[in-house]
């Protein structure tokens, strides 16, 4: 019984932990978040699946935006900094998702202002 209050607790935590990521990802790309559930509103294995693949689902339409070199170049210095390669590998991450959304965000921009 134990066991599985530390359980819901951690599932609970990891879903709290990714709600920046997923709220950030949510504004960029607001058609990634799927309609509610009936019935799971407190199931947290469903909403913690959820909000993974809602993350994933912006990760791909952003996609064609993200720059390889962005994410090298932030790779080597995390690396240069000392960091562990599992740290470095999630910096270079945050540096792809975020050079990703700044660039969406700038071609949307430069499209909207476009003239007719």
């Amino acid at each position: 019984m134990l066991a599985r209050l530390f359980r819901l607790a951690w599932l609970w935590s990891a879903y709290w932990r990714l709600y920046p990521l997923w709220h950030v990802m949510r504004q960029a790309v607001p058609e990634i978040e799927l309609p509610p559930e009936a019935g799971l509103r407190w199931n947290i294995r469903y909403r913690l699946h959820r909000r993974v693949i809602e993350i994933r689902d912006a990760q791909l339409i952003l996609w064609p935006y993200s720059s390889t070199a962005v994410a090298e170049l932030a790779a080597a210095m995390a690396r240069e900094s000392g960091l562990p390669s599992g740290r470095a590998a999630a910096v270079a991450e945050a540096a792809l998702i975020r050079s990703a959304l700044r660039s969406r965000v700038h071609c949307s921009v430069c499209r909207h202002n476009r003239a007719p």
